[in-house]
């Protein structure tokens, strides 16, 4: 894949935009393996990225957050545009959605707004017909809030997408705390809606993907209320 464009996101995340060499089919969700000169062991060194724009783009688009010490992000960070990537293997992934008549909640810290973002671009683009959505981001600082202009447009372009940032760092104009206050809090209103007969009658379908502490803790937190592992996803940034 050669890297057609390289954007800083923030001051320790980028985007890359890759043009595959050969057809490269994937799922809204889902992510992909770079094969990277990375480790003396071996030839190459595996990394997985989750897509973060839709199937129906051209190119693939991944966000990067550096890791401190992470042989990958540095070699990553080496590259320029022009220079070629070794796809380790095509798409794979859970946070797929094959009923979307369902209402969607979508949980995550970090760079693991990629799949959540595809998925809605999918959705705008194809007009999908959904129950409610919350996306519900969380990070550290508002520096760190990715995709802001983009996931605003969403907003705008898709009515039934309820977008909530939660900055747990630093005072800000918007939400403090943690992802967890804020899902329990939608679980709430949607139970109450549906004793005041107000809901929707579609079911809740649950994406997390994110730092590992936080996935483990929303997982464990929707099972102990009493959902199904049919209805809750998981991916783990490690």
């Amino acid at each position: 894949m050669i890297i057609t464009k390289i954007i800083d996101e923030t001051s320790t995340t980028k985007r890359f935009y890759l043009k595959p060499d050969n057809d490269l089919p994937f799922k809204a969700g889902q992510y992909i393996s770079l094969s990277l000169p990375i480790d003396p062991r071996k030839s190459r060194g595996i990394r997985h990225y989750s897509i973060a724009n839709s199937p129906n783009a051209d190119e693939v688009e991944l966000v990067i957050v550096e890791k401190e010490g992470g042989k990958g992000t540095a070699y990553l960070w080496s590259l320029e545009v022009g220079d070629h990537i070794e796809l380790g293997h095509g798409a794979s992934g859970v946070l797929t959605i094959d009923n979307y008549k369902k209402n969607l909640i979508f949980i995550c810290t970090g760079t693991g707004i990629s799949p959540f973002k595809s998925i809605l671009e999918f959705i705008k683009e194809e007009k999908i017909e959904t129950g409610d959505i919350h996306l519900v981001f969380g990070t550290r600082r508002e520096e760190n809030i990715l995709y802001f202009k983009e996931m605003q447009e969403l907003v705008e372009a898709i009515p039934q997408l309820n977008y909530h940032i939660i900055l747990s760092r630093e005072p800000w104009k918007g939400r403090q705390g943690y992802v967890h206050e804020v899902y329990k809090e939608i679980i709430e209103n949607y139970f109450q809606a549906m004793e005041n007969g107000e809901h929707n009658e579609l079911p809740l379908e649950f994406f997390i993907c994110g730092w590992k502490d936080m996935v483990d803790e929303a997982r464990k937190t929707l099972f102990d209320i009493g959902f199904d592992k049919k209805q809750v996803k998981v991916e783990v940034y490690e």
